[in-house]
């Protein structure tokens, strides 16, 4: 286990390389108001996203051991159509999308929901490796493109952004046909209506708290540029804020990751809990350090990296840090009632989360701009956190004080899963 939660480190640790990059990119050769145009882009395709979850989403991956793949791949693949062509409209029809881009989301849309839909397979299947390659060559393609547009054609707005997304999507999806393709099976139309059922019955609790969850992250997005006269270009300065503090996430979401392939294959609960406690606490404590590391960055640099009008993102990490260290536990504690199928737990906590933004974020933010949005985002994440713990307590009856406190048996659990990867011998 622990090898893949190295390579997925490591996967993802370039993977936030080239997004930062993408990052850097963006705000230099697009400026503020570019960086919130592409913002806005990126979250609709995100609701998209969500929407198509319902069916083709990580609920899949507990669905993959258990049932017969076609029974699965078939209405995922239709439900990506469904969703990716009526979301766009709606989000049209709210006035929440340009006219200009509405085909290009569709189709990027699409393309991204069956790419979701092929690597969830791959985490069912535990293949790792292969979830994180095709992350990484479909980032790394479309830095390529974009700095192409941007240098060789001087497209200076949103279109070379989308563009490039077109074609890195359509390489990736290719990629991710080519590796699941092996686990087809004969295509049956028995019993698939029940797996069918059921899957958008437990797809529907998980994406509901995913649908939350997005809102907490990104609702701010939409406040600020309509109820705040920074507008657009606050969007813009705010969404690299997030982007930079939410790169503290990658050893949570890394870990996460190969937990929850590991529990959604396991029927040792109790060995789940003592797992998923010993990794909070070692995430919690480095995503604190790097943390503090972040914020002793001077104005300056911010500047230097991102260019001018960038200097206020040092101002905003520190009110929106506090929630980023505390939900960095709320992210392993999200595997692992996913992944012992009860993923209405972190669905309450997403909801609860969402309707602290919904009250704070329309006070605070029309008055306090970025900050608003800032204080907003700690106080949400850490209300869904404390839910989802005082959950976990309550049902790992198993654990006392001391197990939620450092000690050199975290060490020996992690010794012991290393020394699995090398014999087949079960811990115990």
């Amino acid at each position: 286990m622990f090898r893949k939660i190295t390579s997925t480190i490591f996967a993802r640790t370039l993977l936030a390389g080239l997004n930062f990059f993408l990052v850097i990119i963006t705000t230099r050769y697009l400026g503020p108001a570019g960086k919130g145009d592409v913002s806005l882009f990126m979250l609709n395709l995100t609701i998209v996203q969500l929407v198509n979850n319902f069916v083709g989403g990580p609920y899949l991956v507990y669905l993959v051991p258990r049932k017969n793949m076609m029974h699965l791949l078939l209405p995922s693949y239709a439900w990506a159509l469904i969703s990716s062509v009526t979301i766009p409209v709606i989000l049209l029809l709210l006035n929440l999308q340009n006219i200009t881009f509405l085909i290009p989301l569709i189709i990027i849309s699409f393309l991204y929901s069956v790419i979701s839909i092929n690597t969830m397979i791959m985490m069912g299947k535990e293949e790792v490796g292969k979830y994180n390659i095709t992350s990484l060559l479909q980032v790394f393609v479309l830095m390529i493109c974009f700095m192409v547009f941007l240098v060789v054609f001087k497209m200076r707005d949103l279109s070379s952004y989308v563009n490039a997304l077109s074609i890195a999507s359509a390489i990736a999806f290719g990629m991710s046909f080519i590796f699941i393709i092996k686990y087809f099976e004969k295509i049956s139309f028995r019993n698939i209506s029940g797996t069918f059922y059921e899957t958008i019955k437990k797809g529907f609790v998980v994406q509901a708290g995913n649908i939350s969850q997005m809102f907490n992250y990104r609702l701010s997005f939409y406040i600020l540029d309509k109820f705040h006269t920074g507008g657009r270009q606050e969007v813009g300065i705010y969404s690299v804020a997030v982007s930079v503090a939410e790169a503290l996430w990658l050893i949570s979401q890394s870990v996460s990751l190969v937990l929850y392939s590991k529990i959604s294959n396991t029927n040792d609960i109790v060995y789940s809990r003592k797992l998923t406690i010993a990794l909070i606490k070692i995430v919690f404590v480095i995503t604190i350090l790097c943390a503090g590391i972040l914020l002793c960055f001077p104005a300056s640099i911010f500047v230097f990296v991102f260019g001018e009008g960038f200097g206020e993102v040092r101002t905003i990490l520190f009110p929106l840090s506090i929630g980023i260290i505390i939900f960095s536990a709320g992210i392993i504690l999200s595997s692992y009632f996913v992944g012992i199928g009860k993923p209405q737990v972190s669905v309450i906590g997403s909801v609860i989360g969402l309707a602290v933004t919904i009250i704070l974020g329309f006070v605070l933010i029309p008055r306090y701009g970025m900050t608003g949005a800032a204080v907003t985002a700690s106080i949400s994440y850490t209300a869904g956190v404390i839910y989802q713990f005082l959950k976990f307590v309550r049902e790992a009856v198993e654990l006392n004080f001391s197990d939620f406190l450092f000690s050199k048996n975290d060490v020996h659990l992690i010794v012991c899963e290393m020394k699995n990867i090398f014999v087949t011998k079960k811990i115990v």
